[in-house]
């Protein structure tokens, strides 16, 4: 991509001022650019011959830094507007991944070398680099809605019970593509803290943010090998398998440990009350800066994650089978509502539970690459004559083509509008009715809500008003919102 493969790799990496050059045309070059050539280099240290390990490890820290600064952009890129956008996913993902990948086998090469692995400093640095790496890989796979790599849990898990064994994990290291000190052990927590928090439930910004939370709130993390007060989960470091909710103590085996988040939860809540008063900590940086409300929902949810008791359900949940026919979004929506059976804007799915709050549904992944986490549905379960309206709560696909889908029902009485304003005009979904003098929920076509202006509709053969009271919601699709509805003279 840049002339440097006109040369063999190994001439590269053995020589100091090509590898400078190389890297000085990385740095100049587009994100996406750079990161892919970036993973072929990082990918040709791992394969290649009569190179010794601390020049291995030298190498794959030298690309993991100059990495970085890319990596930042391709995530701003992603984050913002991750529609359309896979291949930006895919290089920031694939890098990860790779990396993650080398930076186990360059573990296992040093520890190999007797005189390398008695070297804590050293130890304290690869192995938290390659933890932060499996941290990275999946945060990229939640992004996408999974499916997650179960190995990157026994790859981070082996980082941490090799420095453990060797009085290494809490051992501070300070890595330039990091700036701020941090231990295999913290890395480690990090990553535990990232999947506890139950990130399958948020949006990508909110899974970037909640990343980024998990430094600030690392040293409120703890870890142990037997349940302690406060436990929440457990896992074993030993197996590609991530952290369960602790309902009872497993076997022991070697590997078993066992997280606390309790600490970090009532931070959490205390930042939020702090936000809702009007006061943003001064301790709390990032890289772009989320509104006070943002944070504070975030922050709740962290909160409600990490706690000692797991997030109770408002309403029991029944299993329940069943097909389950899908409409996605206001367009389609208004399609079903109005009486249309056109299969090509019906999905089919399979119900697995229900309550009065909302369904769980199996989806298969072919099926359902438009679903995010903020998409609003219609749900017709079988046998059913009405179509509900819902949003989209959580979404994670698997490795078997078919994703877990949670749907929080917001009304089983919706009814298609057609709505306009000085601005503009289009659909909407009433999802209460529209009767003069009452405050309803409106979803609207993308973001379509304004304070500042009024939306008329036809409801029956009369014309109504609606008045903006508050946004309910900004989803993927949609906005939702309250108006008060008055009869149009």
């Amino acid at each position: 991509m840049f002339g440097v493969f006109s040369s063999s790799p190994a001439s590269v990496l053995g020589n100091p001022a090509e590898l400078r050059r190389v890297l000085a045309e990385i740095a100049a070059a587009q994100p996406d650019l750079a990161i892919n050539e970036l993973t072929g280099w990082v990918e040709s240290v791992s394969e290649a011959a009569n190179i010794d390990i601390a020049h291995h490890v030298n190498l794959l820290y030298q690309f993991d830094s100059s990495a970085q600064p890319h990596l930042r952009k391709l995530d701003s890129a992603y984050v913002e507007q991750p529609e359309g956008k896979d291949v930006v996913w895919r290089t920031g993902r694939d890098f990860w991944s790779i990396l993650s990948s080398a930076y186990e086998f360059a573990l296992d090469r040093y520890m190999s070398d007797p005189a390398q692995a008695s070297v804590l400093s050293g130890l304290s640095r690869l192995g938290s680099r390659t933890v932060r790496a499996c941290r990275q890989r999946f945060k990229w796979d939640v992004y996408h809605n999974g499916p997650v790599d179960a190995g990157l849990w026994q790859v981070a898990g082996q980082a941490y019970l090799l420095a453990q064994a060797s009085g290494a994990e809490v051992r501070e290291v300070v890595n330039a593509a990091d700036e701020a000190a941090t231990s295999v052990e913290r890395e480690y927590l990090r990553l535990i803290a990232l999947h506890v928090a139950a990130p399958e439930g948020l949006v990508p910004a909110g899974v970037r943010l909640a990343e980024q939370l998990t430094s600030y709130f690392a040293a409120r993390f703890s870890m142990a090998s037997t349940v302690e007060r406060g436990t929440t989960h457990w896992l074993d470091a030993n197996q590609p398998a991530p952290p369960l909710r602790l309902v009872r103590a497993p076997l022991t085996t070697d590997g078993i440990r066992y997280f606390s988040g309790i600490a970090a939860a009532d931070a959490a809540l205390a930042m939020a009350r702090k936000l809702e008063a009007g006061e943003w900590p001064d301790s709390l940086h990032f890289d772009e800066e989320p509104s006070p409300e943002q944070l504070g929902r975030l922050l709740r949810h962290l909160s409600i994650n990490w706690a000692l008791d797991p997030p109770t359900r408002q309403y029991r949940r029944h299993t329940l089978g069943g097909a389950l026919a899908v409409a996605n979004g206001i367009k389609h929506l208004h399609h079903v509502l109005r009486g249309a059976r056109d299969e090509a804007v019906i999905y089919r799915w399979e119900m697995s539970d229900a309550s009065l709050g909302g369904i769980g549904a199996t989806a298969p992944t072919a099926s359902a690459e438009w679903v995010r986490v903020g998409s609003l549905v219609g749900m017709q379960p079988s046998g059913g004559d009405n179509w509900l309206v819902g949003v989209v709560r959580r979404y994670m696909r698997g490795r078997d083509a078919r994703g877990t889908v949670g749907i929080e029902t917001l009304s089983t009485t919706a009814r298609p509008l057609e709505v306009f304003s000085e601005r503009n005009s289009g659909e909407a979904v009433a999802l209460d009715d529209p009767i003069t003098g009452a405050v309803v929920r409106l979803a609207i076509n993308g973001t379509g809500y304004s304070a500042e202006y009024p939306l008329h509709a036809s409801i029956n053969g009369r014309h109504v008003r609606l008045d903006p009271v508050e946004l309910i919601e900004r989803g993927a699709n949609f906005d939702l919102a309250r108006f008060r509805v008055s009869d149009f003279r």
